[in-house]
């Protein structure tokens, strides 16, 4: 203020600072959220380029289907590194609730800044909810750098069912896109972040869809600690020795749904005639393991 300013009195002056940012509590959790892995930033527009491109339209078609009349809340889809996510969550369009792009290229790797940056965008969309958001901050900025669990229950869940028994309505469940999970740079913390998106799902007005590439280290976490999940759950058989990450091939996603389970098959197609099948997914839930 008067900065420098010089030869002046002033005398019994009342000076009144008026704040026209957003509330204390929404600024702390912007200022530790990650808009750069939105499925929409500028960041991940020049990324798409290097990325294999899908042939999409049943798969989307059918994907969009489930965001809005499936049964089950989370869906995880897993394949060769692909713009799939991208265009899923572009054609959600207001179905779109929230998305999350882990890519190590763009340094976007530590867990601790996804459900913060969800509920960035969450509290972009829902007044009430960054009402709440911005009284929990307040009171106890150290939120946005607690244990996974304890962010998304602070942080997404509470703030959500203080909603609902509000009587706030939800007309339809919106999606949650986490695309590159695989690049979440800790197994154990892939694992923890399906576990509490686990504990939840049902009880809150959004489907997880989630997006990565075959995650060994994770499935071995999860058959250990025999976690039973009901969700949509991806087992992937591949054709060895086929270049899926070559820019000359077009990989085509197709989903398919038999027998309540839901498939996903993904043929690989080179500029000549020549098809092959390079990955299937059979999603069911996963039968907890004792021991």
């Amino acid at each position: 203020m008067l900065t420098n300013s010089n030869n002046f009195v002033i005398n019994n002056g009342i000076f009144t600072e008026h704040n026209t940012t957003e509330g204390g509590g929404l600024r702390i959790l912007r200022d530790h959220s990650l808009p750069k892995a939105t499925h929409d930033s500028a960041a991940r527009e020049f990324a798409l380029y290097s990325i294999p491109k899908t042939e999409h339209k049943d798969f989307v078609t059918k994907f969009i289907a489930w965001a809005q009349t499936g049964s089950k809340p989370i869906m995880r889809l897993r394949g060769p590194k692909s713009n799939l996510a991208q265009l899923c969550a572009e054609d959600l369009k207001e179905d779109l609730a929230a998305s999350f792009c882990f890519s190590q290229s763009q340094e976007v790797d530590d867990p601790s800044r996804l459900f913060v940056t969800l509920a960035d965008q969450l509290a972009t969309h829902i007044p009430s909810y960054a009402n709440i958001l911005d009284t929990k901050l307040r009171q106890n900025p150290a939120l946005v750098s607690k244990s996974l669990k304890v962010q998304f229950r602070e942080l997404i869940a509470e703030p959500i069912r203080e909603l609902l028994a509000e009587g706030a309505a939800f007309t339809q469940q919106k999606v949650i896109v986490v695309e590159g999970f695989d690049e979440c740079i800790s197994a154990q913390a892939r694992y923890e972040i399906l576990s509490v998106i686990h504990e939840s799902a049902g009880a809150l007005p959004f489907r997880w869809a989630i997006f990565s590439r075959p995650d060994s280290q994770l499935e071995t976490l999860l058959e250990r600690r025999g976690l039973a999940m009901e969700l949509c759950w991806g087992i992937c058989h591949t054709v060895p020795g086929l270049p899926v990450h070559d820019g000359g091939f077009l990989l085509r996603a197709e989903l398919v749904c038999h027998e309540g389970l839901v498939a996903v098959r993904w043929t690989l197609t080179t500029y000549s005639p020549r098809i092959v099948t390079c990955t299937d997914f059979f999603f069911k839930p996963l039968i907890s393991k004792s021991g």
